[in-house]
């Protein structure tokens, strides 16, 4: 049972590991997706941005399945611990975010961890209470950037989960899911004011002036 956790373990996260936003807009277009985006992410964002939207798309779905598919295995068919769970969890999300592949070097695991928290359906709906949190902050009370918007978001998830959720497995993926993503979206922030607007149109005011920010 432990070393069948391990195996698990390892193959969640290099299903994980696998950047297919840096390798398929280099095997389809002959693009290196590091090299010509501004922040050096291989993200599927910037595959959208430089590549075009079907293959970022396409880029989108593989991350969120590389993510979904061991997790998803491992509770339904291996039906593992829970403290094996949260292990499993996050293990694609890391290998994401610091792909040996790329020495170390990862996406901002966005797609990876809505695959590991679909994946966690019907235990837990934590994907859909995030993904409405990002809709909320992205297109009502908007903030920008988007590094922002999501660093908020995960606050937001957390605050919830702590309060609503009794379950501590639960509560520690989303905590340790948080840790992965907020490094990863604050040394990779994107530049300018961090501004806070309804609508991105209304009542528009800057909370931090860029030039404070270090």
């Amino acid at each position: 049972m432990f070393f069948r956790d391990i195996l698990l373990i390892i193959l969640s996260f290099l299903s994980g590991s696998i950047m297919y936003s840096y390798l398929i807009p280099k095997l389809v277009k002959g693009i290196a997706i590091r090299k010509i985006s501004d922040d050096m992410n291989p993200g599927s964002g910037n595959v959208i941005k430089y590549c075009g939207i079907p293959l970022g798309i396409l880029c989108i779905i593989l991350d969120l399945f590389k993510a979904f598919i061991p997790v998803f295995i491992s509770i339904n068919y291996f039906y593992t611990s829970n403290i094996a769970i949260i292990f499993i969890a996050i293990s694609p999300i890391l290998g994401h975010a610091y792909s040996p592949f790329l020495k170390f070097q990862g996406g901002k695991a966005i797609a990876s961890t809505f695959g590991s928290f679909l994946a966690l359906y019907p235990i837990s709906y934590v994907a859909l209470i995030f993904a409405l949190i990002l809709i909320f902050f992205k297109f009502i009370l908007t903030i920008k950037p988007n590094s922002s918007i999501i660093l908020v978001s995960l606050l937001s998830l957390d605050i919830i989960v702590i309060a609503f959720y009794s379950s501590i497995y639960i509560k520690l993926i989303v905590f340790l899911s948080s840790i992965i993503l907020g490094h990863k979206h604050k040394i990779n922030r994107n530049t300018g004011d961090i501004t806070v607007s309804l609508f991105n149109k209304y009542y528009k005011k800057t909370i931090y002036p860029s030039k404070i920010i270090k």
